[in-house]
């Protein structure tokens, strides 16, 4: 069969050649799934390696949603005792990790899922990439929020002080939409300055840190939350982040 127009929900027809980035990387992803199928009918008992690279780029959420159902049930396939096919899933989207692997973690015979599968994080510093195994649920990322502090405190660790300042804004920015903060650097100009302003260069590099080290950097940040009355909160996430990092 040979499909010359798309037709969408509202029953406009368009040539095929319009299709958007997303649409294609749809139309893609779900004929892998389909061909998966077709190679378990025909493989013979050969073992099958299966590799997702990233596939929730350009797509909306309604197939966000799709594309983490149809991966949760090639999951459960891989995960019976019967099959010895590998399943490989690599993504940047900490929230479509979590959806994805939110099943496989939550076994209902109870095993622990960080021995029956194996959780890896990627973290990038300096053209090296650092590969950890993640080995229990301490270590698991739980939020995006949450997966900031961790990059923060990877960049503390390895004295990175002119890359902190990106994931700090990310976090400073998350935490005045959650708690309405609108007047969060009250108290420090000099903090909204340095962080507001070099971290959106790119390469971090080039930040202008004015001689401060990765502490100056940390306690700017802590004396912020604690000015703001969340010094608790601050200290909880960077304890955590540094335990499980």
């Amino acid at each position: 069969m040979t499909i010359k127009k798309i037709k969408n929900h509202q029953g406009e027809i368009r040539p095929i050649t319009e299709l958007s980035t997303g649409e294609k990387n749809i139309i893609a992803f779900l004929y892998f799934i389909e061909k998966l199928s077709e190679v378990s009918d025909s493989s013979n008992g050969t073992n099958k390696v299966i590799v997702f690279d990233d596939p929730m780029t350009s797509n909306d959420d309604t197939m966000q949603y799709l594309i983490i159902d149809e991966l949760q049930k090639v999951i459960k396939m891989c995960d019976k005792k019967s099959c010895s096919d590998q399943f490989i899933l690599l993504t940047h989207n900490t929230f479509f990790y979590l959806n994805c692997s939110f099943e496989i973690k939550n076994r209902r015979d109870k095993k622990n899922a960080f021995e029956e599968s194996n959780f890896y994080k990627l973290q990038r510093c300096d053209n090296q990439t650092k590969i950890s195994r993640i080995e229990n649920k301490n270590q698991d990322f739980k939020t995006n929020y949450e997966a900031l502090w961790h990059e923060l405190a990877f960049l503390y660790t390895e004295d990175k002080p002119e890359m902190m300042l990106n994931p700090i804004r990310r976090i400073i920015e998350t935490y005045v939409v959650f708690n309405g903060k609108e007047d969060f650097y009250k108290n420090n100009k000099d903090a909204k300055n340095l962080f507001n302003t070099n971290s959106h260069y790119f390469p971090d590099l080039e930040a202008d840190l004015n001689g401060k080290g990765r502490d100056d950097i940390k306690n700017m940040l802590k004396k912020c939350f604690s000015d703001n009355g969340a010094e608790v909160h601050f200290n909880k996430h960077w304890k955590n982040a540094k335990k499980n990092g």
